[in-house]
């Protein structure tokens, strides 16, 4: 399906819809990619205003998507919780991940489309609210730039090729 431009199922998330391509012989809709709807410059709003600190919680932004009259896929009110959600959702950079499953249920591999549609926020700016919206504290992972130290974990050994893994020395993060 996603050779042929087809969604593979699923809701759209807030601010998108489905484009539709066509009927299947029982008569349903075959739905393409995802398209703006009429929600996108609310939800791009929304993303601004948490970047720039108007709204500086994820509480504050679900008060502004149920201000707007916004709900979420399931018809229920937004909440701090399934915001945190919202922000972190990567489709709104233009980007969509599709999981395969094993029989389990776990992932056994993701395939990852950049520009697969129109992106509501600018890519830099989803980075921007990622980095606010991640844990803070003791607990959470030291960062330094916009990534772990060399590249965020993608840096391959010159030696041997395999990937770098990170790890922890005294408090630090450390890729080995």
């Amino acid at each position: 399906k996603i050779a042929e431009g087809r969604s593979t199922g699923g809701r759209a998330p807030l601010g998108y819809v489905y484009e539709v391509v066509g009927q299947d012989s029982n008569g349903k809709a075959m739905l393409g990619w995802l398209v703006k709807s009429a929600d996108a410059p609310v939800v791009a709003e929304a993303f601004v205003k948490y970047a720039a600190g108007e709204l500086g919680t994820p509480g504050r932004v679900a008060d502004f998507l149920n201000a707007a009259g916004l709900t979420t896929s399931h018809g229920n009110p937004w909440s701090a919780r399934n915001v945190r959600g919202f922000l972190m959702n990567e489709v709104y950079a233009g980007v969509r991940v599709y999981n395969r499953r094993g029989e389990k249920g776990e992932v056994v591999s993701s395939q990852r489309i950049e520009g697969a549609h129109a992106a509501i926020v600018e890519p830099w700016m989803w980075r921007k609210v990622q980095g606010m919206i991640a844990p803070k504290g003791p607990s959470a992972p030291r960062t330094r730039g916009e990534g772990h130290v060399l590249g965020l974990g993608l840096l391959r050994c010159g030696r041997c090729g395999k990937g770098m893994t990170r790890g922890a020395a005294n408090g630090y993060q450390t890729l080995r």
